[in-house]
């Protein structure tokens, strides 16, 4: 019920409507006397407002508007990967995946028996020694790596 009277109100009222939706309602609405036939002219945009740089901006008559284009948001490359801080840990890693198991206990032993290696070398060594099933390179790294399972 509401809609039919937004209807006949909306109707009732198109004589004072403007000229696109009087036409959209079948009303004919004659045209402005003081209506010009002049194109209007673009808006003219200042530096600060434009997205392109002054330089740009200032276009010579009869040519098309810059394009704005979106800055680049990464400069910079993408970084590379990091080295491992050690070669030795790089190398071992390649031989357990190899399966050379036992390259990888005598590049590591003398380093992680002396307590000088890291976790992660004594973990390589310990995996080396658990698949070669030595039981005294296997207690060896236990006793100077208690952490590493």
């Amino acid at each position: 019920m509401t809609r039919a009277a937004f209807l006949v109100a909306v109707m009732a009222l198109a004589p004072t409507l403007p000229e696109g939706c009087a036409k959209a309602l079948g009303k004919n609405k004659a045209p402005a006397a003081s209506a010009s036939t002049e194109p209007v002219p673009p808006p003219v945009a200042t530096a600060a407002a434009s997205a392109t740089p002054p330089a740009t901006a200032t276009a010579p008559a009869g040519t098309a508007p810059p394009i704005w284009t979106p800055p680049d948001t990464n400069p910079l490359p993408p970084p590379e990967p990091a080295e491992p801080a050690n070669a030795d840990v790089a190398k071992a890693r390649e031989l357990a995946e190899a399966g050379e198991h036992k390259k990888v206990r005598t590049l590591l032993e003398k380093k992680v028996k002396a307590g000088k290696g890291s976790d992660e070398e004594a973990s390589l060594l310990m995996d080396a020694c658990v698949a070669l099933r030595d039981k005294a390179c296997i207690e060896s790294v236990k006793a100077k790596h208690p952490s590493v399972n």
